[in-house]
């Protein structure tokens, strides 16, 4: 008997487009710092590419949260630690207010996932760390955690994706087996292959794919 349901978000619950996010925090840094944006964006990837291609940088959620690479750019270009870190977040919430007007989300998800939770206990996994992911997870239940029990972040598992971190994790603070549970993503090695390793049903989002059409069908 199925008991829980795990929720990959980005990309699963709902679409991300980052593209002007992506501008806007260009744009406001090179504002601030009287660089063109191109010059910033290309530092930027620089560091982002280094730490992507270290095996233990791209799990480590020091490395992995969106502050670091911007703020290690801003040192690059002059500022002090503690200049780098105050700008980085003020960046930082003009693109996660890009991110949050521009999710897209299916208009029957809401009403189809306040059914579920009537059955099952819903819960969150994801690579967005919990200072970001109410602010996405909002624009679309209003107040999410009156949807879903808990999430699981990067912060509480200290690790990024693939990771059986993230299962285990909900299974002991639930106190199920993984018989007794489902997880819906979109990554094939992030999110599916690590729950059926450890004896998860998964259902995965393609890139057509419409998540409501699955909710439908359990």
């Amino acid at each position: 008997m199925i008991k829980a349901i795990f929720f990959d978000a980005d990309n699963t619950l709902y679409k991300l487009n980052s593209k002007r996010a992506y501008q806007k925090l260009f744009k406001y840094l090179s504002q601030e710092i009287k660089t063109p944006p191109k010059n910033i964006k290309k530092k930027w990837q620089e560091i982002l590419d280094n730490i992507l291609d270290n095996p233990e940088k791209s799990l480590t959620p020091y490395y992995r949260n969106r502050l670091y690479p911007i703020k290690k750019t801003l040192k690059f270009y002059g500022l002090s630690e503690k200049k780098a870190e105050a700008l980085s977040k003020k960046a930082l919430n003009k693109f996660f207010d890009a991110i949050v007007e521009d999710i897209k989300f299916e208009k029957n998800l809401k009403e189809l996932i306040k059914e579920l939770k009537k059955r099952h206990k819903l819960i969150i996994f994801t690579e967005e760390f919990k200072k970001y992911l109410p602010k996405k997870l909002n624009r679309i239940f209003g107040d999410w955690k009156k949807y879903f029990l808990f999430a699981i972040t990067p912060d509480k598992v200290k690790t990024m994706k693939p990771s059986e971190k993230y299962f285990r994790y909900g299974l002991k603070k639930l106190k199920l087996k993984p018989p007794e549970v489902i997880v819906i993503g979109d990554s094939l090695e992030r999110d599916i292959v690590m729950a059926k390793k450890i004896g998860i049903k998964t259902f995965r989002i393609k890139q057509k794919g419409r998540i409501c059409k699955i909710l439908k069908s359990l």
